[in-house]
């Protein structure tokens, strides 16, 4: 849903951790509560059906550190009341945890999310903006639409060796599953689960230049199918400068439809009121068929704000077998227009096609925000969204979204 999306993009219904010179351990917890106006929130095409809806939200979030360790916990739910005869909606309850632990020479990271979600909710981009900024696209971005619920269950755990040695190691796994109930009849919905490892060497043949060699496998299983397993390895080097890197990187993946091989090259700066990393490669999928990849992404510190910026074009396999060109882009700024007043423009855009048919779904969204803090604690935001949808075959579906929402933050130490 607009709303929503637009809330995860920074507005007050979200539940942020704590910060780190916060109360340790701390807990935080916010509520919220809003109108919304949509022309089409269900984004059917060539449809308008405007509504009101009441939307209330409620975060909690804990947060525990120590010199070598940080743990956080994290759970929320939104509800949308109509004030017509539709039947309320809940995106909840979420749930999500977070741990690292590092020693001298070696680290370790665990994190976990459980959600449950109805489908309409996760219609805007917003839902799978990442926290480096980027968008990831689930698999079945594609057929998200009609009604139905999404329980989503995901575990990663990676564990890094010899940190500060020439040779060191990477280990990775994680597993997500995905079940959908009382989908409508059309739906092309289906329950999956998708389990991963890798695992990275790493050699530091000098001061500035390092190579990484890879090896990673996954194996998706729809129901109904047969599992698909998809192997590959890569390798990288890079070249330390004062103000960044030199990045190359070969890669090779046998998918079910053959090899596919990717070669790209990267630089990344630094500089004292941001940083920008680029890269531009090419691969050959597997049909034998070259795609342009490649990549950008830049961050700036103003002098009252943030921008950032992140584009990606890369070949993916997506519901084991099927190879899409993916492209995504993510754009913010963050300007604080008084001391207590503050706006947020932002643009998502994400296209996935199928490299055989050429079949194309694209979503965009627009979306501007003010946030007034009235007191120490509360906030007022008043803000505007346009999506819109394109789909091969497919009438383009549209949303215009209003909304106003009223907030509380509060927290402390435990």
């Amino acid at each position: 849903m607009p709303v929503l999306a637009a809330l995860a993009l920074g507005l007050p219904l979200s539940a942020p951790a704590p910060a780190q010179e916060g109360p340790n351990p701390g807990l935080t917890v916010s509520l919220s509560q809003g109108l919304g106006f949509d022309t089409n929130a269900d984004l059917d095409p060539g449809v308008e059906d405007s509504r009101t809806s009441a939307l209330t939200a409620l975060g909690l979030s804990y947060a525990s550190s120590t010199p070598a360790s940080r743990l956080t916990l994290q759970a929320g739910a939104n509800v949308e009341v109509p004030f017509s005869d539709d039947e309320a909606r809940v995106d909840g309850p979420s749930l999500s945890f977070g741990y690292e632990r590092a020693v001298p020479a070696s680290s370790f990271t665990a994190s976990g999310r459980f959600s449950r979600t109805d489908v309409s909710f996760l219609r805007g981009l917003g839902d799978f903006l990442g926290e480096d900024g980027t968008i990831d696209l689930p698999d079945d971005f594609e057929d998200l639409e009609g009604e139905g619920t999404r329980q989503l269950g995901r575990l990663d755990a990676s564990l890094s060796l010899r940190d500060d040695a020439p040779f060191g190691a990477t280990l990775s796994a994680g597993v997500q599953g995905v079940d959908y109930s009382d989908v409508s009849a059309e739906s092309e919905l289906l329950d999956y689960t998708d389990t991963n490892f890798g695992a990275e060497l790493r050699f530091s043949l000098t001061e500035t230049i390092d190579l990484r060699a890879g090896f990673t496998t996954s194996t998706y299983e729809e129901d109904g199918s047969d599992p698909e397993t998809e192997r590959g390895v890569d390798f990288q080097g890079s070249i330390a400068r004062p103000d960044g890197q030199y990045v190359a990187r070969l890669g090779f993946d046998d998918t079910d439809e053959g090899l596919r091989t990717s070669l790209s090259f990267g630089r990344d700066l630094e500089r004292p009121l941001g940083a920008v990393s680029g890269r531009i490669g090419v691969t050959r999928d597997g049909t034998g068929d070259l795609q342009l990849t490649g990549g950008v992404s830049a961050s700036r510190t103003l002098p009252r704000g943030t921008a950032s910026l992140a584009l990606d074009q890369s070949v993916e396999t997506l519901e084991g077998d099927e190879e899409e060109l993916v492209t995504t882009l993510a754009a913010r700024l963050n300007q604080e227009m008084t001391p207590t007043t503050s706006l947020s423009l932002d643009a998502l855009y994400g296209a996935s096609q199928d490299t055989s048919t050429d079949a194309r779904t694209r979503s965009l969204e627009l979306g501007a925000t003010v946030q007034r803090q009235l007191t120490r604690a509360w906030n007022l935001s008043l803000g505007y969204r346009h999506e819109r949808e394109d789909e091969t075959g497919e009438e383009l579906a549209k949303n215009d979204n209003l909304f106003l929402t009223l907030g509380r933050q509060f927290g402390g130490g435990l």
